[in-house]
């Protein structure tokens, strides 16, 4: 199992982040994530992949999309 990183480990992140979340997740809530991430990681950036879910192969599902939020993140 894959460590969950703690609200203090997250905190001391002071990398940028990109947190993509795939709109149709049925795993986790989006905004909930999303606001989670900004509000604990200071340099976060939060971007959503429209259309995809939780178990989309994300970089085969919508490739353009993907490549403009890796593009702007890290322009």
């Amino acid at each position: 199992m894959p460590h969950q990183p703690t609200k203090a480990e997250l905190r001391a992140a002071t990398m940028p982040a990109l947190v993509l979340t795939a709109q149709n997740s049925k795993q986790h809530d989006i905004r909930r994530l999303a606001a989670n991430a900004q509000r604990l990681m200071p340099n976060a950036v939060a971007a959503v992949l429209p259309d995809a879910s939780h178990y989309t192969t994300i970089p085969t599902h919508n490739p353009q999309q993907l490549n403009r939020e890796l593009t702007k993140f890290l322009a």
